[in-house]
């Protein structure tokens, strides 16, 4: 299955702002991968770390330009994360 990167900006319940990349099935938009009933998606984030987050918890998900999520482009990030 082909994926591809999404770069996201996440305001939590809690006041915290999470950046990072959502990889998601090429097939799908991110509306459709966001709306499916799964209640955890999984956030790539600058810090080469992997969070697993529960949509229940994220009041706004706003997605970002690759040239824009971080200081990095989503190439590096992903490159990062699976080191």
């Amino acid at each position: 299955m082909k994926i591809k990167k999404v770069g996201v900006r996440l305001e939590m319940q809690n006041g915290k702002v999470l950046e990072g990349v959502v990889l998601i099935p090429e097939t799908q938009s991110f509306v459709e991968f966001i709306n499916q009933p799964h209640p955890f998606i999984t956030l790539i984030e600058r810090k080469q770390s992997q969070r697993m987050l529960n949509k229940h918890y994220i009041l706004q998900i706003t997605k970002m330009d690759v040239d824009i999520v971080g200081e990095k482009n989503l190439e590096q990030l992903f490159a990062e994360s699976i080191q």
